[in-house]
């Protein structure tokens, strides 16, 4: 019978789903020509056990290189790639996903049937969905030349074309069921979601890119204690873009989802565009090398582009470096053996960044339709310009680097550490507020400044014992802060961008405790409310019938006014809040360990963040949340018998809101993402060469390799610690926190054969 508790997570999902990837690779050549083929085939299927999706990839790569004459060499390659994705239409889950549905109601939410008709829910929707798909074509052709008309001068020429097309398929239908939310007649079994899904929806784009570059190289070695090398080049880009959907209702037969077999209203997306963009620069390098000690080099690019306007569009970027092998003098000599090298060098750099909105500086007049009639008729109407920065050009990056490189031992450990600061001035941001009076907003100039600080360190050995045992370890680590250095924001929203932000910053209460009978007195009604004579007053958090009372939480009053809240929400006046975590990964790290012995080789490698905060949200994340179901790990709620629990007392949150009552951002719910997590283990085993070529195989290995076998973390909300806070496909991040794709770890089995 249907009324009982259900495991849709069973129901819904296999344990695990078949993944194959193959590569052939052809290689050969003469003494001029050389030439490679790559043929790759990939496909993977989904854990859903209905409709599961799946993804297939198809790759094609060949190459050639062949030299000519002495002064000539030519090549040339392409690359193909399709990958086809295909998974259930999404009818409610188009809004939210599929996931949310799954695990939004409690375990006896009806996932069976009655008298053999399913009930109405994410499983059924599942069932009976038609594919939608999305196909990809990726291809990419090369072609170039190095010409070498006199000795030591080498020209390169290259030209290369990629071409990308996307199509997107949505057939539309229908899903029937007992639709139980008809409070009328809960076990009628009809159509669910209306006319809205009798539809076909398809979408394509393409974009092409052409980059053709040339330059030249010229070493000259002026004796063995000057060398010189020189380069100078140009270089050009340009990309178009192109993309457009449409849709036509009313399914002719809901078996033939094609647009040209609906017969309803047919409508081009109200977005469709078409843009392109072009850059081209002039380049130039100069390496000195003095006695192979100290060590010189100057760059510079003089580069354009078309997303900025007239007298605007060049910028010019320099960058330079110094290094200094101090190994390589006299007084190093001693301690070589143990120190066995040490290279000391510094540089600046700065870098054109483009990577802004497209044609920002030209103005444009909005447009629409009129909500009135005229004749019977809406019409069109159009705005009024918006104002921009007829000056808008380049936003610059530059960046200060010190470091060192050391070697130990005969150069079996090595050390690499880096400091830099990466300044990126003149970004586009707003200028300077302008009275109302001025009628538009205030156009972006290049005024924004943001500066980053960081930190690098690797670390990597090897060694090979006279028994044959190899060993290689490597291990990293990295560390930025990113500051919001300059920046016109005269009200200093903490929300928003300002003079002085951490990037990355999350703002929050610091949590005192839970309320206690202590804390409160009886109103009219005997209901326990907080007594502000004792207390600071919540009462701004306080809405519908909730108030705090016992087992809710107490936030601590910082600034003393006697009443929690948020002031004006800015630098200056932010009430009880202060700066509690940061969203970015504070230090992230990753090592790595390798052995081979006799053709068996292992190894493994980790990566970890050290910190990276988030605000748990929605039903995941809040008991109470909207009127959704709750998870095994909310058990732990204030009782008067539990007074030490994670959670506060059990109270209606809201429907679908976050940021309220007792779930305000605090210190208290603020999750540590830190994790360290296996990322690859591999055993592989190489046969005797002697085996294997009775047979006609060069070289044979198997292997087994497991990819996120586990992680270690500390977490009382259960999500992964690489989640991000939004995914695709979901309306809103208090809906879709914690709710995203199942994450999977893989095992897989293999053999590398070379003829």
């Amino acid at each position: 019978y249907w009324y009982r508790e259900f495991d849709p997570i069973n129901m819904f999902m296999r344990k695990w789903a078949p993944q194959q990837n193959h590569n052939l690779t052809i290689a050969g050549g003469t003494d001029n020509t050389t030439y490679s083929m790559g043929l790759g085939f990939l496909t993977q299927m989904g854990p859903l056990k209905y409709n599961p999706d799946r993804n297939r990839r198809y790759t094609f790569n060949p190459t050639i290189s062949t030299r000519i004459n002495k002064w000539l060499t030519v090549h040339g390659s392409v690359m193909y790639t399709h990958d086809s994705y295909s998974r259930p239409y999404r009818f409610t889950s188009g809004t939210f996903d599929m996931w949310y549905y799954l695990l939004r109601w409690p375990s006896f939410y009806p996932y069976g049937t009655y008298e053999g008709k399913p009930f109405r829910n994410a499983i059924t929707e599942v069932q009976q969905a038609k594919l939608e798909t999305r196909s990809r074509n990726y291809t990419r052709i090369n072609a170039g030349a190095v010409v070498s008309p006199v000795k030591n001068l080498d020209i390169n020429l290259d030209y290369t074309f990629t071409h990308v097309n996307t199509h997107i398929y949505r057939p539309g239908g229908q899903v029937w069921g007992r639709d139980f939310f008809n409070t009328n007649n809960p076990l009628e079994y009809s159509s669910l979601y209306g006319a809205g899904h009798n539809r076909v929806y398809e979408e394509s784009d393409y974009a092409n890119n052409h980059v053709f570059k040339v330059y030249g190289t010229y070493n000259l070695a002026i004796n063995d204690n000057h060398r010189l090398k020189l380069m100078a080049g140009f270089d050009a880009e340009e990309n178009e873009y192109r993309g457009h959907s449409s849709q036509r209702k009313e399914l002719i037969n809901f078996d033939y989802p094609e647009i040209a077999l609906a017969i309803g209203d047919q409508n081009v997306d109200g977005n469709p565009y078409h843009y392109d963009r072009a850059t081209c620069g002039f380049f130039g390098r100069i390496n000195y090398d003095l006695m192979g000690k100290y060590l010189f080099e100057f760059n510079a690019r003089y580069d354009g582009s078309s997303k900025f306007p007239q007298g605007s569009k060049w910028g010019f970027f320099p960058s330079g470096s110094i290094g200094w092998r101090v190994s390589e003098e006299s007084f190093f000599e001693p301690i070589k053996p143990t120190f066995s090298d040490l290279k000391l060098r510094a540089s600046f750099g700065s870098i054109g960044n483009q990577d802004v909105a497209a044609n920002a500086f030209l103005s444009t007049i909005g447009q629409g339709t009129s909500s009135w009639l005229i004749d019977g008729k809406e019409v069109p109407y159009f705005g009024i310009p918006n104002a921009v920065s007829p000056t808008l050009t380049w936003e610059r990056v530059s960046t200060y680097d010190v470091g060192a490189d050391m070697r130990f031992f005969n150069n079996k450990l090595g050390f690499t550490v880096d400091w830099y600061r990466r300044i990126t001035s003149g970004m586009h941001s707003p200028g300077e507020t302008l009275p109302s009076t001025f009628g538009q907003a205030v156009p972006k100039v290049n005024e924004g400044e943001l500066t980053s600080t960081g930190l690098e360190l690797m670390m990597d050995f090897r060694h090979e014992f006279s028994n044959g045992l190899g060993i290689t370890a490597g291990a990293s680590f990295s560390t930025v802060k990113e500051v919001i250095t300059k920046y016109t924001n005269r009200t200093k929203n903490i929300y928003g961008i300002y003079e002085g932000k951490v990037l990355g910053e999350i703002w929050g209460y610091e949590t005192d405790r839970f309320f206690t009978i202590d804390d409160c007195v009886k109103n009219a009604a005997g209901e326990y409310v907080i007594d502000t004579k004792k207390v600071a007053s919540q009462k701004l958090f306080e809405s519908g019938n909730f108030v705090f009372g016992p087992g809710d939480i107490k936030y601590k009053d910082l600034n003393g006014d006697g009443k929690i809240d948020y002031g004006s929400n800015t630098v200056d006046d932010h009430g009880d809040l202060k700066v509690i975590g940061n969203s970015r990964p504070l230090f992230e790290y990753s090592f790595n360990l390798g052995l081979t012995y006799k053709g068996i080789d292992f190894s493994t490698f980790f990566q970890g963040v050290g910190r990276k905060n988030i605000i748990p949200q929605g039903s995941v994340g809040m008991p109470g949340f909207g009127y959704e179901a709750m998870f095994e790990h909310q058990m732990d709620y204030w009782t008067p018998e539990n007074p030490n629990a994670f959670y506060p007392r059990l109270a209606f949150m809201g429907g679908f809101q976050g940021n309220v009552k007792n779930f305000r951002p605090q210190t208290k719910y603020l999750l540590n993402l830190a994790y360290l997590r296996l990322k690859n283990l591999t055993v592989g085993y190489t046969l005797p060469e002697k085996v294997v070529s009775t047979v006609g195989i060069q070289s044979l290995r198997v292997y087994l390799s497991g990819e996120n076998l586990f992680e270690i973390y500390n977490s009382k909300v259960p999500v992964d610690p690489e989640m991000t806070t939004l995914k695709s496909g979901a309306w809103s991040d208090d809906y879709s926190f914690g709710r995203t794709f199942p994450f999977s770890r893989m095992l897989s089995v293999g053999a590398q054969v070379r003829f």
